[in-house]
């Protein structure tokens, strides 16, 4: 059994918070997590003391999470269980699922979209790091030049939406968030985010999407105001290796724990409960059942609906 890098470490750690998650008692005893590690690195050659290891290298990443403010789990000497509220497990859950499960991120034929729903947690938490105004931009407008004709006047700005090409779509902003002052003129920074459910090797592309000096020709405002930001469901490994390379291409980087670090008690409450979301996560259960179910995959490769004993 060759030993997982950081990458490695930080999705098993996801798979086995949703396997808390979705287990009967809500809890998921250490022997449980080593079976589920075994399980996942069945096809490998056993080697009882590198699976311990990665028990232990689960035990670490769990604490490191444990350090954010409301993270919805408690890690004990002897188990590791759900500690939140239901609403802010289910938050949890969609996030986690996200990272893990590709085929949760496209819900064709049922009505939600994913995507949406975290721009829409995105925006909350930007809402809080900026203690001001956030948008997620097809709210205000469905279409990119009468959105940016609106956040024009929402920024009390002068727009060029006729800049806008279709080539560009959305031209990598999906939130926007501001501190606005009484005087009504701009002088303030402005942070413009991209939102992205896809898989980690593509963050470093998607941050260069989003460019303060192509949103400078779109608004009234200068270069130098405008902030670009990243915002991600996944955990990021603390020893990334993409890190240098992504920070070079946007300014600010929210990934899940850092959401979470933003997002209040009542804010992980209401975007828990919101239909939204758990209309959407129902439909991600099934998905995730049935693609494991399809690949006759067990334990932590399996969907997040599997019940695992505690």
């Amino acid at each position: 059994m060759a030993t997982a890098d950081s990458s490695e470490i930080v999705d098993l750690t996801d798979r086995v918070e949703l396997a808390v998650l979705t287990s009967r008692r809500r809890r998921l005893s250490w022997s449980n997590v080593g079976s589920l590690v075994a399980e996942t690195h069945a096809d490998e050659d056993s080697d009882s003391e590198e699976a311990e290891l990665l028990v232990g290298s689960v035990r670490t990443e769990l604490r490191r999470r444990s350090a954010v403010t409301g993270y919805p789990f408690a890690v004990l000497d002897g188990a590791v269980s759900a500690a939140g509220t239901g609403e802010e497990c289910a938050l949890w859950e969609f996030l986690a699922t996200l990272s893990v499960h590709q085929s949760s991120r496209i819900l064709g034929g049922s009505g939600h979209k994913p995507s949406r729903v975290f721009e829409t947690i995105s925006r909350e938490a930007l809402r809080t790091y900026t203690g001001g105004e956030a948008y997620v931009l097809s709210e205000l407008h469905p279409k990119i030049r009468g959105a940016i004709a609106e956040l024009g006047d929402r920024l009390n700005v002068e727009a060029h939406p006729h800049r806008a090409r279709k080539e560009r779509k959305d031209h990598g902003l999906d939130v926007v968030a501001w501190r606005p002052f009484r005087s009504l003129r701009h002088g303030h920074p402005t942070v413009l985010c991209q939102c992205t459910i896809g898989q980690q090797t593509t963050l470093v592309a998607k941050a260069r999407e989003t460019t303060a000096s192509e949103w400078g020709k779109l608004l009234a405002v200068t270069e130098l105001s405008l902030t670009t930001a990243l915002a991600v469901p996944h955990v990021l490994p603390q020893d990334w290796t993409h890190w240098t390379e992504l920070t070079c291409n946007t300014e600010l980087v929210l990934d899940r724990l850092r959401i979470w670090e933003l997002l209040d008690r009542d804010q992980r409450m209401a975007l828990g409960a919101d239909p939204a979301l758990t209309g959407a996560l129902e439909v991600m259960r099934t998905r995730t059942a049935g693609a494991a179910a399809a690949t006759g995959a067990a334990g932590l490769g399996s969907a997040p609906t599997s019940r695992a004993s505690a």
